[in-house]
């Protein structure tokens, strides 16, 4: 099982990286375990980890909770992808990262459970024109007292 940070980071990356369309190619161009902005393709995906939490269970056992963000990333121009492409890419990546999660709750038993606990969707008209959406995923493991 996993309990570290950089693990369970990775498992969702994996997870975000396999996502494909129906004819077997990646939904997302790159993707990061790091802050960047300066990406070879879009769409493209950063994952980071921003916190957590932890509790007893008991006398043996800790639950921990690892929270992590999954940035998504698409441009938007006349000479890439048209407004209205970018807008039914994120749409369809948005759905596949929901339910790639709710089809493998707990990371190929990695992990006790994975949530989606909040998403959000933004445009921004910066040096050209972005569409965005943020997840926030917690996963949940049990640890065993030392």
């Amino acid at each position: 099982m996993a309990k570290t940070i950089s693990t369970i980071q990775t498992l969702i990356s994996n997870k975000i990286s396999s996502l494909i369309d129906g004819g077997g190619i990646p939904l997302i161009k790159v993707v990061t375990n790091y802050g960047n902005g300066d990406f070879s393709g879009y769409p493209a995906a950063v994952i980071i980890p921003t916190g957590g939490q932890g509790k007893i269970e008991d006398t043996a056992v800790n639950e921990r909770t690892f929270t992590f963000d999954v940035m998504l990333y698409q441009e938007q121009s006349q000479q890439a992808t048209n407004k209205t492409d970018a807008a039914t890419k994120m749409t369809i990546i948005c759905d596949a990262i929901i339910e790639a999660f709710d089809i493998d709750p707990d990371l190929a038993r990695e992990v006790m459970k994975v949530e989606v606990v909040d998403y959000s969707f933004d445009f921004k008209p910066q040096t050209g024109t972005w569409n965005f959406a943020t997840f926030k995923i917690n996963a949940v493991v049990l640890v065993q007292h030392y």
